[in-house]
């Protein structure tokens, strides 16, 4: 191992460290799933990244990319791996405005490319609550949606192509529908070209009170036929009581209008009381986050189903996408809930991706489409060996 390493050092001089007070930081994602790193590598170009698959090859390892380490199933976790961490590759390359599109590098943040296309009345519109921090490969990796998905749908709807270093330190294209969700199973994304909407404002927005689920989703349901709705937030009485709230349902409607009877300073609270659910039921206790989906019909009878749980749930309750929070040690609780999701036809996850905290759950249909883009991109499976499949 000390040869392993010093190679690398020699071989990516003033990019790397196998200091164990700095690989402890890569040992963990958000997920609060442990692994370990063996070193890591801060890539500055798509050679770097080059150089960085061949030495894996050569050595028989892994390489696990890494964006802002924000990801909530353990996609990012070395299994005494090779981390790239990807930060330093965080340039606009190009940005057309006539024909709404931006070409990126892997490692800039979605918040700041938002405040860089301000100036041309541009944005990138899918918001996932992590937004701040988090880069643009990992959302690609995880096909990320968050609070506006209602209206702007996932990654996938917004990412052109990509080019990655595939398994043999190749650079290849790879397309919306190969790369998006694939959670660098199959290779390091060094350059993405995304679609780009007019510059989205919230102007107002709605926090209501309903005394039953059944008031709750007519009213959501009225709610997405207005056409100036961003997004539509549920938050069911567990979780509200936990929050100081009164308990019953809550629903938060953004708006790109003045529909909404919530200006300003009001409007700015409300979205932080969302933004603030999950920090806050964490530190209740509620410390494990899930993202199953389910249908549009399915939907009250999935989330009678997890308050007869006493469990507290918070939801983009346009999609079907719930956020079912539990405490650490609930496996009964929690292979209980992806049972109900499997008869629901529902899926193990909306948006955090499978990663390791959801594999043994995950659909096989998705399990062998990771397999086929394995064998095409990485056959010999160098890429984040352990996730989703």
């Amino acid at each position: 191992m000390m040869e392993l390493q010093k190679e690398l050092s020699k071989n990516f001089a003033g990019k790397c460290s196998d200091e164990n007070d700095r690989l402890v930081a890569y040992d963990s994602d958000a997920s609060q799933v442990r692994g370990t790193a063996l070193a890591v590598v801060w890539p500055e170009s798509r050679e770097d990244v080059q150089k960085i698959v061949k030495f894996a090859l050569k050595h028989k390892i892994d390489v696990v990319a890494r964006g802002a380490g924000t990801g909530l199933a353990g996609a990012a976790v070395p299994r005494n791996s090779i981390v790239a961490d990807m930060s330093r590759m965080n340039k606009i390359i190009e940005v057309n405005e006539r024909e709404k599109y931006a070409i990126v590098e892997p490692g800039i943040a979605a918040a700041q490319l938002n405040l860089a296309l301000q100036k041309c009345n541009l944005c990138l519109p899918v918001e996932p609550a992590s937004q701040s921090v988090c880069s643009i490969a990992g959302m690609i990796a995880t096909n990320a949606s968050g609070l506006r998905a209602m209206r702007f749908g996932r990654m996938e709807n917004w990412l052109m192509n990509a080019e990655i270093i595939d398994g043999a330190g190749k650079l290849r294209n790879a397309s919306a529908e190969e790369i998006c969700g694939s959670e660098g199973t199959l290779g390091i994304i060094v350059w993405a070209k995304l679609r780009l909407h007019e510059a989205v404002i919230e102007k107002s927005a709605d926090l209501e009170k309903f005394d039953s689920l059944h008031k709750m989703l007519e009213r959501a349901d009225a709610l997405k036929k207005n056409a100036g709705v961003l997004s539509l937030e549920a938050i069911n009485p567990i979780a509200a009581k936990i929050m100081g709230l009164d308990s019953c349902y809550h629903l938060l409607a953004e708006y790109d209008n003045e529909s909404g009877a919530l200006k300003s300073g009001e409007m700015k609270k409300a979205k932080a009381l969302r933004i603030g659910l999950w920090p806050k039921l964490a530190s209740a206790g509620f410390s494990v986050i899930e993202d199953p989906q389910v249908g549009k019909e399915k939907i009250a009878e999935f989330a009678e189903f997890i308050n007869a749980s006493g469990l507290p749930f918070f939801a983009h309750i346009a999609d079907g996408t719930f956020h079912v929070l539990l405490k650490p040690g609930q496996k009964s609780m929690l292979n209980a809930l992806y049972s109900k999701v499997g008869a629901l036809n529902g899926n193990v996850s909306g948006e955090h991706g499978i990663g390791t905290t959801k594999r043994e759950f995950a659909d096989a249909k998705i399990k062998n489409k990771i397999r086929r883009l394995k064998e095409k991109f990485d056959p010999e499976g160098i890429f984040n060996r352990g996730k989703i499949i």
